[in-house]
C-alpha cells in the first residue's frame, strides 16, 4: 500500500523530461473551459487519464453531502452495476477518502473473497485509487482499474497526484460557476416577479382608487340626491374592500413565503370544522355540504398555513363554484410515504388552458368575472404547499367541478 505521506505532488510542479505527461496535464486543464457541465467533464476527462496512462477502465467518485459515502459520477471500460454508491469504511474507494491518501491494491491479496470474485471476474488485477482534494477538502476520489502488475515509481505517483489535483481544481470551479448560474437565474426570476408584481398591483389598485376619487368628487357636489348619495356610498365602500382584499391577500402571499413554519400534528377534521364555521351562513343559505372523507387523520406540518390552504380551497369553490354547486369534499389518504389532501367540488369547474398557470400569482380563472378577488389564493396554497416539502396540482373530474391535490410528506 503506497500513502499520500509517501508521495506528494502538487499541480505546479515540474515534471522534467515528462513530455507526454505534461500534456496529459495540458490536456485536462483544457477541458474546462468547455465543460458543459460537471458529469460531462468527468466523463472526458476520465477518458483522457485511461488513454494517457494506461488503464483499462476507471471509476470517478464525488462525495455525497452526507459525508458518509461517495457517489458514482463518471465511468469507462466497466459496467456501473453494484458500483453506483460505496461507503467510507466498507470500500477501497472510501477508504482512500477516509484517509486523503493515494491507495493502491493488489486483487490477489484481496481477504474479501466476494469482491475479490467480482473484480477478477472484470479481468481486474489491481486498483489504483487518488483522492481528490482542494484546500483539505476531499471531493471525490478517482479510481483505476488495471489488467496488469503495476511499477509504482516515484514520478509515475506524482503524476498521479498531480491527476488528482488537477480534477479537484476543476470540479471546484465548475461547481462555482454552477452555483453563480443558478444564482443568477434566481435573481432573474426574482427581478422578473418583481417587475409583475409592481405591475399587477398597480393596475388592480390603480381602477378602484379611481372609482373613489370619481365617486367622492360627486359626493362633494352639493346638490347630490340623498338617494343617489347612499349609492356612491356603497360603491366607494366596494371600492375601498377592493383594496383592503388585495393588501391583505400581498400580506398573506409574503408571509407564506418568509414565515419560518411551526411544524406539529395537525388534526384535518379539526380545521375542516373551523372553515365549516366561517362559512356556516352561507353554505346553510346556498345549501351546500362541506363535507370531510379521510383515511388519514392528522398530518405534520404547520396549523395556521395548512388550515390557510383548505381555507384558499373552499373560499374558492364558494365564489367560483357557481349557482349549482352543490357539494365541497376535503379528503386525506396515504400513498407511498405521501399524505394526499384533496379538495373536491361538483361546481362549474375550469377550462383546460387555464390549468398550465392556475398557481401563478394574479391569476384569475374565467369565471371571476364580477367575482371579487386578488388573483393570488392559488398562488398562496402553491407556496405553502411547497414549503412543506410537498406539491400541488388540479384535475378536472369526469362528472364535473374541479379537484385539487395537495401532497405532503408522511412524518411522525
Amino acid at each position: 500500500m503506497v500513502t499520500e505521506a509517501h508521495f506528494r505532488a502538487s499541480v505546479s510542479k515540474s515534471f522534467a523530461g515528462l513530455n507526454k505527461n505534461m500534456v496529459l496535464l495540458l490536456n485536462l486543464s483544457s477541458l474546462i473551459v468547455k465543460a458543459a457541465d460537471l458529469k460531462e467533464h468527468l466523463t472526458e476527462a476520465l477518458g483522457i487519464i485511461l488513454e494517457g496512462l494506461r488503464f483499462f477502465a476507471g471509476r470517478i467518485y464525488l462525495m455525497d453531502d452526507s459525508k458518509e459515502s461517495l457517489s458514482l459520477v463518471a465511468w469507462k471500460g466497466i459496467s456501473a452495476q453494484r458500483l453506483e454508491r460505496v461507503g467510507l469504511y466498507d470500500s477501497f474507494t472510501g477508504m482512500a477518502a477516509l484517509q486523503r491518501a493515494f491507495l493502491v491494491q493488489r486483487v490477489a491479496d484481496l481477504k474479501n473473497k466476494e469482491r475479490k470474485k467480482l473484480l477478477m471476474e472484470r479481468g481486474i488485477k489491481a486498483v489504483v485509487c487518488v483522492p481528490m482534494m482542494y484546500g483539505g477538502e476531499i471531493l471525490g476520489v478517482i479510481n483505476l482499474s488495471s489488467n496488469r502488475t503495476l511499477k509504482l515509481r516515484k514520478g509515475y505517483v506524482e503524476l498521479l497526484c498531480a491527476v488528482g489535483n488537477q480534477l479537484a481544481i476543476s470540479i471546484k470551479c465548475i461547481k462555482s460557476l454552477e452555483e453563480i448560474k443558478q444564482k443568477t437565474l434566481e435573481l432573474s426570476k426574482e427581478e422578473e416577479m418583481r417587475k409583475f408584481f409592481t405591475y399587477c398591483i398597480a393596475h388592480d389598485l390603480k381602477n378602484p382608487a379611481g372609482t373613489i376619487m370619481a365617486l367622492i368628487k360627486r359626493v362633494l357636489d352639493k346638490k347630490v340626491p340623498a338617494e343617489k348619495l347612499t349609492l356612491y356610498l356603497e360603491q366607494i365602500h366596494k371600492a375601498v374592500m377592493q383594496i383592503y382584499n388585495l393588501v391583505r391577500d400581498l400580506n398573506l402571499y409574503i408571509v407564506s413565503k418568509e414565515l419560518p413554519l411551526n411544524e406539529e400534528e395537525v388534526k384535518i377534521e379539526e380545521l375542516v370544522e373551523d372553515i365549516r364555521v366561517r362559512y356556516f351562513t352561507e353554505i346553510k343559505e346556498r345549501k351546500i355540504a362541506l363535507l370531510f372523507k379521510g383515511n388519514v387523520d392528522s398530518i405534520v406540518g404547520d396549523r395556521e398555513q395548512i388550515k390557510r390552504v383548505l381555507t384558499n380551497l373552499v373560499d374558492n369553490s364558494l365564489k367560483y363554484g357557481g349557482p349549482n354547486l352543490r357539494h365541497i369534499i376535503i379528503s386525506s389518504e396515504a400513498s407511498d410515504g405521501w399524505v394526499v389532501l384533496r379538495v373536491t367540488d361538483d361546481g362549474v369547474g375550469i377550462k383546460e388552458e387555464e390549468f398550465p398557470n392556475l398557481f401563478d400569482p394574479f391569476q384569475r380563472k374565467s369565471s371571476a368575472k364580477d367575482t371579487e378577488g386578488s388573483g393570488l389564493g392559488l398562488a398562496i396554497v402553491r407556496t405553502i404547499v411547497e414549503r412543506h416539502g410537498g406539491r400541488v396540482w388540479a384535475n378536472r373530474p369526469e362528472n364535473g367541478g374541479i379537484e385539487f391535490c395537495l401532497q405532503f410528506p408522511l412524518k411522525g
